[in-house]
Parts: C-alpha cells; sequence; structure tokens
C-alpha cells in the first residue's frame, strides 16, 4: 500500500504545468486595396512613396480625412532630409497624390487622395505645371519705358557670342551722382537706365523672379532716389543688390516655389498706377 502511494506521488510530481499563452495585440493601417495596388505599379521613387505612406499613417490610419503635418515632421517619420521631403510634397501634388490646403503653426493641411482615378502617374512630370497660385499680381509690361520688353532667354543663348574688339577704349573714370543726375545723363547719352543685357536679368532667372517683379522693383527704386541726396557710381549694380537682398520686401515665395506680391508689393502696385 505504501509503494501505490510513493508512485502516485511521484507521478503527481513530475506532472507539467502549463504554462498561461500571452497574445500581442497589433495595430494596422487600413489602406485600401486599390491604393495598395496602384502605389505598387507606380513609378515614384523610393522618397516619394516614403512620403506619401507617412502621409497615408497621419491620416488613414487615425481614421481622418487630413491632418495638419509639418515637413519636420515627415522628415523625422521617413528618415530623410526636410528639402527632400519639400520636394516630394511638390511631386506629388503635382501628380495628385495629396491635396495641401491652408497653412498653421502646426503644420499644413494634407489630404491623401484615395480615389486613384485622379492620379497622374507620369515620370518626370515637374512640379512647376501646379496652376499659379491666386494670389499672384500680373504687373502690365511697360512701366514709363524702362524696361525693355520681355525677354526670351532661349534665344539670347542661340546667339553667336560678341567677338571682342582688338582694342578697348579706356575706361572712363566714374563719379558719384545722384539718381536724377545720373538718369539725365544716360537720357542723353540715348542709353537705357536697365539695359536688356543686364546681370539682373540673368539673376531674376535663376531665382525664377517674375520680370514684371522687376520692373515694379525698378519703380520703387527709383522713385526713392529720385529726390534724394544719396549718390553711386554704379546706379545699375545698385539696383541689382536691391534685388538681390530684396531690400523691399515686394515679393514673397509659397510653397511651390512661386513668387507672388506681398502686402509691401500690393501697396507699391497701387501707388505706381498698378491693380491685380
Amino acid at each position: 500500500m505504501s509503494s501505490v502511494v510513493r508512485l502516485v506521488d511521484y507521478r503527481a510530481s513530475q506532472a507539467v504545468v502549463p504554462v498561461q499563452e500571452t497574445r500581442i495585440q497589433h495595430s494596422f493601417v487600413a489602406i485600401p486595396t486599390a491604393v495598395e495596388d496602384a502605389l505598387l505599379r507606380s513609378p515614384l521613387s523610393k522618397q516619394q512613396e516614403r512620403v506619401f505612406r507617412a502621409i497615408l499613417r497621419k491620416t488613414v490610419g487615425y481614421n481622418k480625412a487630413s491632418d495638419f503635418i509639418a515637413t519636420t515632421q515627415l522628415a523625422e517619420m521617413v528618415a530623410m532630409d526636410e528639402g527632400d521631403v519639400r520636394r516630394a510634397l511638390m511631386t506629388l501634388e503635382s501628380m495628385g497624390l495629396i491635396v495641401r490646403g491652408q497653412r498653421r503653426a502646426i503644420g499644413t493641411e494634407i489630404a491623401p487622395n484615395l480615389d486613384i482615378s485622379g492620379w497622374n502617374l507620369v515620370r518626370g512630370e515637374s512640379p512647376r505645371s501646379i496652376q499659379k497660385s491666386p494670389r499672384s499680381c500680373e504687373i502690365p509690361t511697360s512701366i514709363r519705358g524702362e524696361f525693355p520688353p520681355t525677354i526670351d532667354n532661349s534665344k539670347r543663348q542661340e546667339e553667336p557670342p560678341v567677338v571682342p574688339q582688338a582694342k578697348k577704349a579706356p575706361r572712363q573714370k566714374r563719379t558719384e551722382q545722384t539718381m536724377r543726375a545720373w538718369l539725365e545723363a544716360t537720357k542723353a547719352a540715348g542709353e537705357m537706365p536697365i539695359p536688356e543685357g543686364d546681370p539682373v536679368f540673368d539673376y531674376a532667372s535663376k531665382a525664377q523672379i517674375p520680370v514684371d517683379y522687376l520692373r515694379l522693383c525698378w519703380c520703387e527704386f527709383r522713385d526713392r532716389h529720385m529726390d534724394g541726396v544719396k549718390t553711386y557710381k554704379d546706379w545699375r549694380a545698385a539696383f541689382r543688390l536691391c534685388v538681390r537682398s530684396d531690400w523691399y520686401r515686394l515679393w514673397a515665395e509659397n510653397q511651390l516655389g512661386e513668387k507672388y506680391l506681398t502686402t509691401a508689393g500690393k501697396q507699391a502696385a497701387a501707388v505706381h498706377g498698378v491693380g491685380e
């Protein structure tokens, strides 16, 4: 009898205690199947797709149609440079994958376009093809005849280079003079204050500043110095510096890289008889 008890005790001591199972809870982002299939076939770059998926995570992932997202936040999410994120956003918007709305301190409102029929996945499409901002201001092409007509840079590049003369005339020493005296001297010499070949046009082309905005800046620059005592040896160089440094804050740039007139620019346009 005692041996039977000992056998039962031994078997009980060797019994396996069941281990309680631990289940890990996972969360998911419900991306529509059509959107996922379209992304698999899309020509988007890796950076563009990462930024778009980050936007899906911030919106669809929280059952929201849109969200205010800062560029710095997206850059941190996708481990990319902010400049690369901005370029990716411009391309995604031009292709119709996202829609950007109003801006706040916390970021720009961004909504993913889940209707793939509105996507335009064309390789190489420039984000500049987006319609211009309604805030842009068109200025007449002629202001008091002091600027040349709109310049076609492509034609200018096709022109043969000018062969320098064997002997150059000695450069006359420039003296400082007021704006009024300089304008009278250029008029007497039959010259335009800002000729067509002035380097300010090349700078404006690289900086994507419309020539019409240059004309408005010239009117403001000229009128502020016309009756002043300020003197320069080279007023054209002073105007180039004015444009480069944006002395009067006449224009600004939106998220698409397009220039538009600021409040100061609109006021200057009204003073010089130019309407929006």
